[in-house]
Order: C-alpha cells, then sequence, then structure tokens
C-alpha cells in the first residue's frame, strides 16, 4: 500500500477572509514597468507590421505564390498570433499584481502561445524537408501548390491536439483574503500516485520542449547542411564536359551559377531563420525546464524571475526578427514589398484622379448653370450671344415715347441687376439689347434710361 490515502477525496474550502494575506504586495518601481512596457510594446509593433506585411506581398501578388513563400506566410500567421496574445498578456501579468485578466484568457493564453510555437517549428521542419527534397532529389515528386494547403492544414491541426492540454488543464482562481484578494491563472494536472499532477507536467512539456522543439532543430540543421554540400557538389560537376565545346561550357557555367545563387540565397535564409529560432527559443526552453524539474518545496530563486523575463521576450523577439531575416536576405520579399508600395500610391492616386474629375464635372454644371438664360421681374435676361424672348412681351412692356422702361420697383438699379445676372457684355431683356445699363447718379441710381427696340 503505497504512502497515499487511497480513501475517497473530499473537498473542503477554507475561508481564508479572517487571515491576513502573508505574501509580499509591494508593487514594481515605476522605471520597471516603463522599461518593461517600452520593450513588449516595440516587440509587438515590429512584428505585428512585419508579419502583416509579409502575408499581404504573398497574398497579394501571384508571382509570390510559390510553395516556399506559402510556408513562409504560414510563419507569419504563427508569429502574428503570438504578437496579437502572448505579449501583451505577459507583460499585463508581469507589472500587476496576480492575475488581472479573467478565466478565459487564463487558458486561452496557454493555448495559443503552446499552439503557435509548435505551428512554427512544424512549419519549419516542412520547409526544410521541401528544399531538401528539391535538391537532393530534383527529379522525385514534390509538395506542389495545391498540395501545400494540405501540408498546412495538417500543421495547424496537429499544433491545436498537442496545445489542448493547456486548455483543458489551466484554470483561474480567486482567493479573499482579510485585507487581500488574490487571483491566479495556474496549470491543474491529473494526479498520479499522490504527486499532486507534478508526474504529468513533466511529461508534457518534456515532449512539447524536447520532442517538437529540440529533434526539429536537429534535423533542419543535418538537412540544411546536407543541402549546402550537395549545392557546392553540383555545382563543381555540371561545370562543363570535356565533349562540349567552349561556348557551351560558358553557357552551362552561367546556367548552373544562376541556379546555385537562386537555391542558396533560400537555403541562407531558412537556415538564418533555424539559427534565429534556436538562439531566440533555447534560453525558454531551458528557464521552463529548470522550472519544471526543480523541487517544487523550494521556492525560486531571485535571479530567476530577471532571467525569465528575458527568456521569454527573447522567445517573443523571434516573432518580430522573421520578418526582417525575409527583407534582409530575401530579393523576391524587397521587390515583392516595393510592388507592394507602388500598387497604394497608384491606387491613391487614381482615387485622387477620380475626386478631381468629380469636381471638375460639377465646377462644369455650375457653369452650365450661370450661363443659361436668368429671369429678372418677369424678363429673361441673357448675354447677346443667345436671343431669348418673352412670349408675353407685348404685355410685360410698354412704349413711351419710342422707348421702353423696365417694369419693376423704382429702387432696381442697374448694378443690383448686374450683381443678380453676373453675365458679362452686352445683356438682354427679353430679346431685347441692352445699350444704356448703366447707373446713372444723376437721377438717383434709377433705371431711367430707355431700352432701345431693335427694328
Amino acid at each position: 500500500m503505497s504512502g497515499c490515502d487511497a480513501s475517497p477525496k473530499v473537498e473542503v474550502e477554507i475561508d481564508f477572509s479572517q487571515i491576513e494575506f502573508p505574501g509580499d504586495v509591494t508593487p514594481k518601481p515605476p522605471w520597471e514597468i516603463i522599461l518593461k512596457c517600452v520593450i513588449v510594446a516595440l516587440l509587438i509593433l515590429v512584428a505585428v507590421v512585419g508579419n502583416t506585411l509579409i502575408i499581404v506581398i504573398v497574398l497579394s501578388s501571384k508571382k509570390m505564390r510559390s510553395t516556399t513563400n506559402f510556408y513562409i506566410a504560414n510563419l507569419a500567421v504563427a508569429d502574428l498570433f503570438v504578437a496579437l496574445f502572448p505579449m501583451w498578456i505577459y507583460i499585463t501579468t508581469d507589472v500587476t499584481d496576480g492575475w488581472i485578466l479573467g478565466a478565459f484568457l487564463c487558458k486561452f493564453n496557454a493555448f495559443v502561445q503552446t499552439c503557435s510555437m509548435t505551428a512554427i517549428a512544424f512549419t519549419m521542419m516542412a520547409i526544410a524537408g521541401d528544399r531538401f527534397f528539391a535538391v537532393v532529389f530534383p527529379f522525385k515528386a514534390r509538395v506542389t501548390q495545391s498540395k501545400v494547403k494540405v501540408v498546412l492544414a495538417f500543421v495547424w491541426v496537429c499544433s491545436i491536439s498537442i496545445s489542448v492540454p493547456p486548455l483543458v488543464f489551466y484554470k483561474y482562481f480567486e482567493r479573499r483574503w482579510k485585507d487581500y484578494r488574490e487571483t491566479f491563472c495556474t496549470d491543474i494536472w491529473p494526479d498520479h500516485n499522490c504527486d499532486h499532477g507534478v508526474q504529468a507536467e513533466r511529461a508534457y512539456w518534456t515532449v512539447v520542449l524536447a520532442v517538437l522543439n529540440w529533434l526539429p532543430m536537429l534535423m533542419m540543421t543535418v538537412n540544411y547542411s546536407v543541402i549546402i554540400h550537395r549545392l557546392s557538389f553540383s555545382r563543381v560537376q555540371h561545370s562543363g564536359s570535356d565533349s562540349m565545346t567552349a561556348l557551351q561550357k560558358r553557357s552551362a557555367r552561367r546556367v548552373v551559377k544562376m541556379m546555385f545563387c537562386l537555391s542558396l540565397q533560400v537555403v541562407k535564409m531558412m537556415f538564418s531563420l533555424l539559427i534565429a529560432f534556436m538562439v531566440c527559443t533555447i534560453p525558454f526552453q531551458v528557464s521552463t525546464m529548470y522550472e519544471n524539474y526543480k523541487d517544487r518545496q523550494i521556492t525560486l530563486p531571485d535571479w530567476y524571475d530577471p532571467v525569465y523575463f528575458t527568456a521569454i521576450n527573447l522567445m517573443y523577439a523571434h516573432s518580430a526578427i522573421n520578418p526582417i531575416i525575409y527583407g534582409a536576405l530575401n530579393q523576391t520579399f524587397r521587390v515583392g514589398f516595393k510592388e507592394l508600395i507602388l500598387r497604394f500610391r497608384q491606387r491613391k492616386q487614381s482615387r485622387w484622379q477620380s475626386q478631381m474629375t468629380k469636381m471638375e464635372d460639377h465646377r462644369s454644371h455650375r457653369i452650365a448653370v450661370v450661363d443659361a438664360p436668368r429671369t429678372l421681374n418677369g424678363y429673361n435676361i441673357e448675354a447677346s450671344n443667345g436671343t431669348t424672348r418673352s412670349p408675353n412681351l407685348e404685355e410685360e412692356m410698354s412704349a413711351s415715347n419710342g422707348h421702353t422702361m423696365v417694369d419693376g420697383p423704382p429702387s432696381t438699379t442697374a448694378l443690383e441687376l448686374e450683381s443678380v445676372i453676373d453675365i458679362p457684355g452686352e445683356m438682354t431683356v427679353n430679346g431685347h439689347r441692352n445699350h444704356s445699363l448703366t447707373h446713372s447718379e444723376e437721377n438717383g441710381g434709377y433705371l431711367n434710361e430707355a431700352l432701345e427696340r431693335d427694328t
């Protein structure tokens, strides 16, 4: 019989409301909070902008939709998940007391972080395998663009499946003390031989960190070493045979050199991604293994908190470094970025031209309205280049000594008339040319001059 009591367990709720909180609730100094927030904010900004650009470049250009670029876009999606969730969640919990984000994010944060890091490792393995078969076995069947979606779907199904245990076993707790409300998010694993879930937790994180990270790193290192060796060997082997002419040898060397440079460029970028992955994630993996395998009765030393902060932010920095590596070591992505900027400018210029066209159309409409015949006090008035006569001309105007007077109030002056119609040149009133539509100061500004009728 083991030392653990085999009798059924009875959960007993302890009331802590009458007990003072025994922990330390001293807030962190302001300089530490500001420094940490600035560091994480910069990482989030670079990761979100960089990975979003990678995704947009691959999806918006048909010539960028190659098998390798689809894998890279999938890496960008995983890195984007890391930037959008675990980064800001971690810094929030680090600078505050306890877990203030509730039960949902307690489970979801652990799930997303594990799923994203696993997807990154699996995607990098897929890239290494694709490059390996493309260089070492160039005439064998490879993953095509139509099949790469199946591979990526398999990557995410496996990543989600592996990340289910944190989603199940992470729990949110609240504990009310006499002078403090304690909130925390922790993982409660299945109990085995009364070990409080220690063995299950160690087994899970050992599999995740070692089998799903360290073994892929080793496999990718071997693959890329073989690829580089094979490319160098092929360059020497296919530099030209004795049966070729001098011109054919030069042409063959140029083709082989071009293919070697293109393949080596991709391999260098992938190998750089592997080195960055190893440098950025191994410190976090080591710190996590130390925390899981240390004696649970011993508290963590004082040096562990700054070391863990550095390790986890180095892992987060990997999501910001990847887009920089794509742009620095891959000319295709640099060209794609320039084309994306050019399309954005052209679209912006097209919208500006459309707005200008609408403004011109509106202005032309206003000019047409101004040039149309105007009516004042029942008389049609227009420029001398048109003739518009009123149908009731004889009834509307009365003759006086061979002249016609404007039928309107005596306060209507020529200046007011000109300001209303605003038509330059000779004016006509109901089809009659107006030679004396002027303001006369002698008669107090009234219209006292006749309008001569055309005969």
